[in-house]
């Protein structure tokens, strides 16, 4: 899908959901927001790669007829007998190439021999620009004779129906100027493209097979001869119309085939709204894109209940999801999926759970947005699980400072802890904690789990230790020995700094803290022997360090006596 056309179309539809009308849209209101959707159609074809972009520039086409159409017959909805000035600037819009060679005509020192100039103006009465017609005509030098002034008579007399007129008035009139052009067709006229145009205008059905090759389609040929014959058709007689006119269409050439944009077209025309929608569904390589925002459209303006469709509510939702899902499935595109998740109060909230939860998180800037996303709508549980996810990233990195406050923030205790556990690791091997700066910030942080909370006040002892503040340090030490939250492999590492305080020249410990020291020690020595326990210590390196520590301990209880 292309990127603008998804993400200019969502501020339209985000638009509509923004309005939180008590009431349906208005008819005027639907045919506004039916024209910006067109308009970004529009501007999304305009912006194809002409490089390799001609399969996509033929999809957004067919979506800009498609929606075009649907507008026509589900929306704008006139009184019975006018709708074919609608289905003529329709034809109109959507084929321009008659314009360019009408430029090239004009361009021409001498209009009528170009190879074009019939075939223009031909066209031009196809498709009832009589205006322009004429003014081709007046260009050929035979103009003022009487063959050509007969057909520019015929051209200038056509009824056109205007707003304020009656329709029994304008039948009246139309009727009276086709028996004129019948006439004028069965007495004949020598030259041949002026009876091919006075045989046009006069619905004759042979000679509209004849220029079919001018109509490009079986609908351009549907509405030109709906203009001349039938102007004021009932909307229910129109789905025959077609039919009529895909079989002269298929007819002419055994090879041609109905498309499934060709079977869209005529379900429009058969005023069957859900198979519109089925076929789009199956056809249109747009990702649900067309389907989901005209029945979002039709919701909002109550016409899906007018067109009987059953549980409209949840296939407006359906298309939808359907739609936003497709969009998670894009890395640029997920972000505009969850205004349309939003959009459905039925499952829009569950759904945009799960696919968030399946979006690969590259970095922390997607991380952020995702939390974010979550955060607003209250999905605590997806913002831990990508606050872990994150957390985990970092750590196989052996970023620790950073996975400490992902994992902190995610609320994991039992990563955390490991986490926590890895700091104390690093530091039992290179006697320094990595990512210190994360440790002084984290403040009350550090209060989520005990480990964290023997992380901090080790740090803090660490710190007291190196401004050489031994008798507050000394209380740290003692209280993180006494406590048993240590860890079992980082005890040897806390025994071991209290030899410095209790060799420290000035008494630091007293007898009470000593002994804390000394039944720690005993403790550490009744389990050197388990098997789990000699995994995580290096027994043999504090083996040659426990002797040091005994004695000095006894030296310092000694010295506490001598006090005493």
């Amino acid at each position: 899908m292309s990127r603008a056309l998804v993400s200019e179309s969502s501020f339209v539809f985000k638009e509509i959901q923004d309005s939180k009308r008590s009431e349906p849209f208005s008819k005027k209101d639907l045919i506004k927001v039916s024209h910006k959707y067109r308009s970004v159609i529009h501007a999304a074809i305009g912006k194809v790669d002409a490089r390799n972009g001609d399969e996509q520039k033929l999809v957004f086409n067919q979506i800009e007829i498609i929606w075009h159409l649907c507008e026509i017959l589900f929306i704008d909805i006139h009184q019975t007998g006018i709708l074919l000035p609608q289905l003529l600037a329709w034809i109109r819009w959507h084929h321009p190439s008659v314009n360019r060679k009408t430029e090239a005509i004009l361009n021409s020192s001498t209009p009528h021999t170009h190879s074009n100039y019939w075939d223009v103006v031909t066209t031009f009465v196809l498709r009832g620009e009589v205006e322009n017609a004429l003014n081709l005509l007046k260009l050929h030098p035979n103009s003022k004779q009487n063959e050509f002034v007969i057909v520019l008579e015929l051209l200038r007399k056509m009824p056109v129906f205007g707003g304020g007129q009656a329709l029994c008035e304008y039948n009246m009139r139309w009727q009276a100027w086709s028996n004129e052009c019948q006439f004028r067709f069965e007495s004949g006229i020598d030259d041949a493209h002026l009876q091919r145009i006075v045989g046009l205008l006069a619905g004759d059905v042979p000679t509209f097979k004849y220029v079919l090759h001018l109509t490009d389609t079986w609908y351009h040929l549907m509405v030109s001869l709906l203009l001349y014959t039938d102007p004021t058709f009932k909307e229910v007689d129109i789905s025959v119309f077609a039919q009529q006119c895909v079989d002269i269409y298929l007819s002419s050439d055994p090879d041609k085939e109905l498309t499934s944009f060709d079977k869209i077209l005529i379900a429009a025309f058969n005023y069957d709204l859900m198979q519109v929608i089925m076929e789009s569904s199956f056809a249109l390589k747009d990702n649900w894109w067309f389907v989901t925002h005209f029945v979002d459209l039709l919701y909002n303006g109550n016409l899906l209940e007018f067109y009987e469709l059953v549980e409209a509510s949840k296939l407006r939702e359906s298309l939808i999801l359907d739609y936003a899902n497709s969009l998670m499935s894009h890395s640029s595109l997920w972000l505009i999926a969850v205004d349309y998740f939003d959009a459905c109060p039925i499952l829009g909230k569950q759904h945009l759970e799960l696919t968030l939860e399946r979006i690969p998180i590259e970095d922390e800037r997607k991380a952020l947005k995702i939390i974010q996303v979550a955060e607003r709508r209250n999905l605590r549980e997806l913002v831990k699980s990508v606050k872990k996810i994150v957390s985990i990233k970092w750590l196989a990195r052996n970023r620790l400072g950073s996975a400490l406050v992902w994992a902190i923030r995610s609320e994991d205790l039992a990563l955390t802890t490991h986490i926590a556990d890895l700091f104390l690791k690093h530091y039992t091997k290179y006697r320094k904690f990595p990512d210190e700066d994360v440790l002084y910030n984290l403040g009350p942080l550090m209060l989520i789990c005990d480990r964290l909370i023997f992380l901090g006040k080790y740090n803090e002892f660490s710190m007291l230790r190196k401004q050489c503040l031994l008798q507050e340090a000394g209380e740290i030490l003692v209280s993180l020995i006494s406590s048993k939250i240590s860890p079992k492999f980082f005890l040897p590492t806390l025994l071991t700094d209290s030899i410095v305080l209790l060799e420290a020249e000035k008494q630091i410990l007293n007898s009470d803290q000593t002994f804390q020291i000394l039944a720690a020690l005993e403790d550490y020595t009744c389990f050197n022997n388990s098997e789990n326990f000699k995994d995580e210590v290096d027994l043999e390196s504090f083996k040659e360090k426990e002797d040091i520590l005994r004695l000095a301990i006894s030296r310092n209880m000694a010295r506490s006596l001598i006090t005493l």
